[in-house]
């Protein structure tokens, strides 16, 4: 039996209020798991990074239909995915 691939919906950023955004942001900051090297990193700096990679286009914002849950991705699994 063939996985159905992942379907889901690139959130354009600037349609976001701020403070919805930021809340995002920091949900996927927190998620255990995220790798941010062995060095501590402050939660205000490690969001700074993820507003800096949405803003740049060196991530995107998405919402994923069979997970009902929004993450951040870069936009070269985003270009695979496709």
């Amino acid at each position: 039996m063939e996985s159905s691939p992942t379907k889901f919906t690139v959130i354009p950023t600037d349609r976001i209020e701020p403070l919805t955004l930021d809340a995002v942001i920091e949900e996927f900051v927190c998620r255990e798991g995220t790798d941010y090297g062995q060095r501590p990193i402050s939660l205000e700096d490690k969001k700074s990074q993820v507003y800096s990679q949405l803003k740049n286009g060196s991530a995107v914002l998405v919402f994923e239909i069979s997970t009902k849950s929004t993450t951040v991705i870069p936009k070269e699994e985003l270009l695979k995915l496709s």
